[in-house]
């Protein structure tokens, strides 16, 4: 049996070292043929060059503290390209359709797109069928290279529409998520 046996990751990018395991589990005695496993997530959010580092350490058979470690270099570039457009209606609404393609070169699954209104305006998303449905159908799947599109319709709070000037200097209409 091997005594003592730990994993550690850490996932390293080029602005900070991310620990990506708990340090308050403890050590533990694998037998012959056992393994010793454990799942991480993490949301990536940084583009570019990162490296997962993985250290195991346990006691060896002299009683000594051993380890060693793997490294697991991957670059993470951006999965989606989002292209924005915006038309203004006379009712002082605001609609807004989101392009959102898949620039990788595999499927991806988009599992929630959504508008997040500013302080100044309500939304309403026209991407649903009356029973909150998703026009998508169950599954949102995006082949490489196809893009899918969304609508939303922005109506300025009661307080924005009096105030024609606020209207006119709102900038940040919300986040798309």
């Amino acid at each position: 049996p091997v005594q003592s046996v730990s994993i550690k990751a850490d996932l390293q990018t080029n602005l900070q070292r991310i620990p990506l395991t708990t340090q308050n589990k403890a050590p533990i005695m694998l037998d012959v043929d056992e393994t010793l496993s454990d799942v991480i997530q993490h949301e990536v959010k940084d583009l570019g060059t990162h490296i997962l580092v993985c250290e195991v350490t346990y006691m060896s058979n002299y009683n000594t503290l051993a380890s060693f470690r793997k490294f697991f270099k991957f670059e993470v570039l951006k999965p989606l390209d989002v292209k924005t457009k915006f038309c203004n209606a006379e009712s002082d609404d605001v609609f807004l359709e989101a392009q959102v393609q898949n620039t990788t070169s595999g499927p991806i699954i988009l599992e929630q797109v959504a508008l997040e209104s500013s302080h100044q305006f309500t939304v309403k998303s026209l991407n649903e069928i009356n029973d909150g449905v998703s026009v998508f159908g169950d599954i949102t799947l995006l082949q490489p290279q196809e893009s899918c599109q969304y609508l939303y319709c922005l109506t300025p709070k009661e307080n924005v529409i009096k105030d024609i000037k606020m209207i006119l200097a709102a900038k940040n209409i919300g986040k798309l998520d």
